[in-house]
């Protein structure tokens, strides 16, 4: 039996609800360990990167996981359509390939963390060379993880930036209210004239 075999039984919300996990967890395993880096809320980056450009500070680092990011993500765009095209891949397989990469790239980050940990200690400083590549490769996985989750569950929400996800709560949530209210005024009328006109009638 094959991996997308085994998965193919597992319900998008859950799979949703894991991608969530991983991409909170990293992200602040990222800012905990590489002083301040974000490995997957690009945003806060570009954000803390434009306003240390005058110091300098960390702005490499920031600006090279924002990088890693991107590639990544057209990475793993240019891959799924390879791999649909060319291999016949359906939507499960392509996507259980695309979190095979991250899982892989996962995996050197725990490997390099763990092995350079007391260099990272020692550095105190996110200009370090050590915490540049592990926050690179961090965000390149972060790119990956979220090319996976569009691809594999329609109409996805955003599992590692939580902005875009409460803003669609947001917006979803005054739609539902503001077409139930025009459903409610629409049927109330409708009601009201029917009733009126029977009124008529029996008159």
């Amino acid at each position: 039996m094959s991996i997308s075999e085994v998965f193919a039984h597992v319900k998008d919300s859950d799979i949703v609800l894991l991608l969530a996990f991983i991409g909170g967890y990293y992200d602040t395993a990222g800012y905990l360990k590489l002083y301040g880096v974000f490995t997957s809320s690009i945003t806060g980056n570009l954000v803390v990167a434009c306003s240390s450009v005058t110091s300098s500070s960390g702005v490499l680092c920031r600006s090279l996981v924002c990088l890693a990011f991107f590639l990544a993500s057209g990475l793993g765009a240019s891959l799924t359509v390879h791999v649909r095209l060319v291999n016949k891949f359906n939507t499960r397989k392509t996507s259980m390939t695309l979190y095979a990469i991250v899982w892989i790239v996962m995996l050197i980050v725990w490997i390099l963390g763990s092995i350079k940990d007391d260099i990272i200690r020692s550095a105190n400083d996110v200009n370090d060379g050590t915490v540049i590549l592990l926050g690179t490769l961090m965000g390149a996985a972060m790119g990956f993880h979220n090319i996976a989750a569009k691809d594999s569950i329609a109409n996805c929400p955003p599992t590692t930036v939580m902005t875009s996800t409460l803003v669609n709560v947001a917006s979803n949530g005054s739609q539902f209210i503001g077409y139930y209210f025009a459903l409610k005024l629409i049927f109330l009328k409708k009601y009201t004239t029917v009733d009126i006109n029977n009124n008529h009638s029996s008159e």
